[in-house]
């Protein structure tokens, strides 16, 4: 009887080191998923930030565009109509 007793003891013992070694890796998956969980989160609102200096560039890029344009087309009406003498050598566009 006392031979089963101890070997229920063991196996008790074991059991509760199974137990607690599961609970530590538990406890660093956690920890683990958290720190994910920052990080995806750090990226996300750097993502949201880049994606906003980008669109304020390209609406940028359109305004410079819109310009150089409406200075090609006045550059153009002028070498057209002959502008001032002398005012413009080459008109070529």
């Amino acid at each position: 009887m006392m031979e089963i007793m101890e070997a229920a003891d063991l196996e008790k013992q074991k059991h509760s080191n199974t137990r607690m070694e599961a609970l530590v890796r538990f406890s660093k998956l956690e920890t683990a998923n958290a720190d994910l969980a920052r990080s995806l989160a750090a990226a996300q609102k750097n993502s949201e930030i880049e994606v906003y200096c980008i669109a304020e560039l390209r609406q940028k890029i359109q305004l410079k565009e819109g310009t150089h344009e409406e200075l090609r087309r006045k550059i153009s009406a002028r070498c057209q109509n002959g502008g001032n003498p002398g005012s413009f050598k080459m008109c070529r566009i």
